[in-house]
Formats: structure tokens, C-alpha cells, sequence
């Protein structure tokens, strides 16, 4: 995970995957929850394709890691918070 944020350190997106148009507002913030349980390829391939995706369109947006917990309640209620958080 270290070494993904140390990959795009030198850009625009700030700590916790969150990036925003520094010239325009947005009209739309987005909140993209992924569920990740030790895929690093996938993940870094994912994310080397969405930051740009997702700039290209100018959206205000985060990414947000998700590890799956046994308890589905626990994991939904988590995922809730996490949503209203960013909102």
C-alpha cells in the first residue's frame, strides 16, 4: 500500500485517494469503495487507470479501501459511515 501512495506522491491526488479540479468546481463528488484483500497488481492496475479516467472528467473524487470483515454487519455499518463521511 506504502508503495502505491509513494507512486502518486508526485501528482495531484492528495493522501487517502482524493483529488479534486484545482481550476473549475465540480459539479459531482464521487466515492468509489473497493474491497481489497491482498490483489496489489489489480489494485495498482485499477488505480493507474481510474486516476486519469476519473480527471479526464473532472469529478471530485475519493477511493476508498475496504478490507471484508467477517461480520457483514459490521462491514455494512462501516461502509455507511465511510459514505457519509465523505458526503
Amino acid at each position: 500500500m506504502e508503495e502505491i501512495e509513494q507512486h502518486h506522491a508526485n501528482s495531484s491526488i492528495q493522501l487517502g485517494g482524493h483529488w479534486s479540479p484545482s481550476h473549475c468546481t465540480a459539479r459531482h463528488r464521487i466515492a468509489i469503495i473497493i474491497p481489497y484483500r491482498n490483489r496489489d497488481m489489480q489494485l495498482r492496475i485499477f488505480l493507474n487507470f481510474m486516476h486519469p479516467f476519473l480527471q479526464k472528467q473532472q469529478l471530485d473524487y475519493q477511493i476508498f479501501l475496504i478490507e471484508p470483515v467477517r461480520n457483514r454487519k459490521k462491514q455494512k455499518n462501516l461502509k455507511i459511515k465511510l459514505i457519509f463521511s465523505f458526503v
